[in-house]
C-alpha cells in the first residue's frame, strides 16, 4: 500500500507541475496577446522563472519540476512566435 502511495503522489507531482507550467505559459500568451507583443510570451515565462529563482522559491519539487517544464514551455512559445513570424495577418501589412 505504500508503494501504490508514493506512486499516486509521483503521478499528482509530474501532472500538478505540468499544470501550473501550463497555465503560467497560457498567463504569459493572455497578456502579450493583450499588449499586441504575442512574440513577448516566452520572455514572460523566462522572466517569471527567473524571478521565481531569485526569490529562493524553488525549494520543493513541485517547484523545480515545474520550473524545468516552464523553461519548455518558454522555448516552445519562443520557436513558435518565431516560426509565424513571416504568417502575419495584419491588414497594414503589405502582401508582396
Amino acid at each position: 500500500m505504500f508503494l501504490v502511495g508514493e506512486m499516486l503522489g509521483a503521478i499528482g507531482l509530474v501532472l500538478g507541475s505540468l499544470l501550473a507550467a501550463g497555465l503560467v505559459c497560457w498567463m504569459a500568451t493572455s497578456v502579450a496577446d493583450r499588449l499586441h507583443h504575442h512574440n513577448w510570451a516566452g520572455f514572460f515565462v523566462l522572466a517569471i522563472l527567473a524571478a521565481t529563482l531569485l526569490a529562493g522559491l524553488a525549494h520543493s519539487d513541485f517547484i523545480k519540476l515545474g520550473l524545468t517544464y516552464g523553461v519548455f514551455g518558454a522555448l516552445a512559445l519562443i520557436l513558435a512566435s518565431r516560426m509565424n513570424k513571416g504568417s502575419s495577418n495584419h491588414p497594414n501589412q503589405d502582401n508582396k
